[in-house]
C-alpha cells in the first residue's frame, strides 16, 4: 500500500507520515478509462423504508448506497461490513444493549457475526469485503 495523501496525520514521533509519491505514480494506470456508475435512487422501491442502489459487485467487494427512514436491520455472517455515514443522526444497536450514536461523515466497521439494527433516518454506503 502506498500512501499519497494522508490527512496531515502524524506519527508516533510527532512528525508527518511518509508519503509514497513517487512509488504511486510507478504503478498507478493514468490511460485507464474512467468508468462513472449512476449512484441515484430508482422508482423501484417506492413507498418503501428503504431505498437502495447497487454501485459496485466485485468478487471481494460490493458497495451499496441505502437511504432508510426509522430503521435498517443487516445480517451480517459471512464477511465485516463497513457502513460510510453520508446522511443522518441516530445509532446502531448489537446484541441486545450495545448501541453506539452514529452520524453523518462517521465511519463503522462491523465484523463478521454481529447483526445490527442502525435507528434513526440514514443514507448510508454499505461496503462488504
Amino acid at each position: 500500500t502506498y500512501r499519497i495523501y494522508d490527512f496531515d496525520r502524524i506519527d508516533e514521533n510527532g512528525k508527518k507520515r511518509e508519503l509514497h509519491l513517487q512509488d504511486s505514480a510507478d504503478v498507478i494506470d493514468f490511460g485507464k478509462e474512467v468508468e462513472i456508475k449512476n449512484t441515484d435512487f430508482d422508482d423501484s422501491n417506492n413507498g418503501k423504508n428503504i431505498l437502495r442502489k447497487h454501485i459496485v459487485k466485485k468478487e471481494y467487494y460490493s458497495i451499496d448506497r441505502i437511504k432508510f427512514i426509522n430503521s435498517f436491520e443487516d445480517v451480517n455472517n459471512e464477511s465485516m461490513t463497513i457502513y460510510s455515514i453520508l446522511e443522518g443522526t441516530g445509532k446502531i444497536v448489537w446484541r441486545e444493549n450495545e448501541e453506539l450514536s452514529i452520524k453523518k461523515g462517521e465511519t463503522i466497521l462491523i465484523p463478521v457475526g454481529i447483526n445490527t439494527k442502525t435507528i434513526g433516518n440514514f443514507e448510508i454506503l454499505r461496503t462488504i469485503i
